[in-house]
């Protein structure tokens, strides 16, 4: 068995970081290492299936599942225009 160690981008992370916080906020997560790569099944399914996050999902019209990266939702969250 061999171990493959890969560095991940954060740029997606780094632009949509106030995304990104509300989305941690409304999981009820105080800190997450979070990578361009990372998706919602990295944390427990409490975190995002609870009232926040079905929240965020009628105001931004966004769907957050398990195999949904972070940086994706992130980035409809911020190109919502309600208008």
């Amino acid at each position: 068995m061999s171990i493959k160690i890969t560095q991940c981008s954060s740029d997606k992370i780094e632009r949509y970081e106030h995304q990104i916080n509300t989305l941690l906020k409304a999981m009820k997560m105080e800190s997450a290492f979070v990578t361009d790569e990372s998706t919602f099944d990295h944390f427990p399914e409490k975190c995002f299936t609870n009232k926040a996050i079905k929240k965020l999902e009628k105001d931004y019209k966004v769907t957050i599942t398990g195999n949904k990266k972070i940086c994706d939702v992130a980035e409809e969250m911020y190109n919502y225009r309600p208008f």
